[in-house]
């Protein structure tokens, strides 16, 4: 891994500068109308946005684009917006990149709200059916977060190498959905000590033999595995494009038919 979790690139004040700006310019032009247009390009358009990591003041909104493009969000308390976010990787390396899977967490929300926003896919605005995309941001849990094992992993390329961009996705019966993205080697690292429930109301306990649900999804290929919650630190290695039911064996599964339920994404 050439950087660990707590050895994050720090933004250049440069970088910093520049997303300042381009926030700026971004707000600017949606409250003028600026960033709208009627569709958005078939290359460029949204597809399986899903909303993961509800908190009391934060919330990750991720899809992926048929071309490699920027992409941001605009989002308020009301369908004007006025404020925008970037991908997670453009605010980390203070500058704006072309993706094919995004990944952006909006911060610093007030509990129990609810928020609109709309993705900015490239130049052009993306919205859910004409209306804004929406989500409700949980309560305040004054209770300490549970002692939980993190889930770690790594996924591979059926070539054997790691994927460019992926996303992990992880919910179990009665939690939230929860997501983080790969490093650049494949492997991941999802905490488990905040996990919610589905209400988002208090925190969630994994209890031994609790069975959890893993969408993987990368390089246009996908994988769908289901393990027992004592299998999760580190979880089996995944091959992208197969899919693993680790109750019963680590072997791939004969047929990839089979969907999880459980990873809801908005209709493109």
């Amino acid at each position: 891994m050439r950087n660990s979790f707590w050895n994050k690139r720090i933004p250049t004040l440069l970088g910093i500068i520049l997303i300042a700006i381009g926030l700026g310019v971004t707000t600017y032009l949606v409250k003028q109308g600026g960033l709208f247009s009627i569709r958005a390009g078939p290359t460029h358009e949204p597809k399986d946005v899903r909303i993961s990591n509800i908190t009391d003041t934060s919330f990750t909104v991720s899809y992926s684009t048929e071309d490699a493009v920027s992409g941001a969000l605009n989002y308020g308390e009301d369908s004007s917006f006025g404020q925008s976010a970037l991908d997670d990787r453009d605010q980390s390396l203070g500058k704006i990149s072309p993706y094919n899977l995004h990944n952006i967490t909006v911060r610093n929300l007030d509990p129990g709200k609810i928020y609109y926003f709309s993705i900015i896919s490239s130049q052009d605005t993306y919205l859910n059916n004409s209306n804004p995309f929406e989500v409700t941001t949980g309560a305040s849990i004054e209770d300490i977060p549970l002692e939980q094992n993190p889930m770690s992993g790594k996924l591979i390329l059926p070539n054997g190498k790691a994927p460019g961009e992926a996303i992990i996705y992880v919910t179990t019966q009665g939690s939230q959905v929860i997501s983080a993205m790969t490093k650049e080697d494949g492997t991941y690292l999802l905490p488990l000590n905040s996990l919610r429930t589905s209400d988002l109301t208090s925190y969630f306990k994994l209890n031994e033999g609790k069975i959890l649900k893993i969408l993987a999804i990368g390089e246009n290929l996908t994988s769908n595995v289901i393990l027992f919650s004592d299998q999760i630190d580190p979880v089996p290695a995944v091959t992208l494009s197969n899919n693993y039911d680790f109750t019963v064996n680590t072997l791939p599964k004969a047929s990839d038919s089979a969907r999880l339920e459980g990873f809801p994404s908005f209709s493109s």
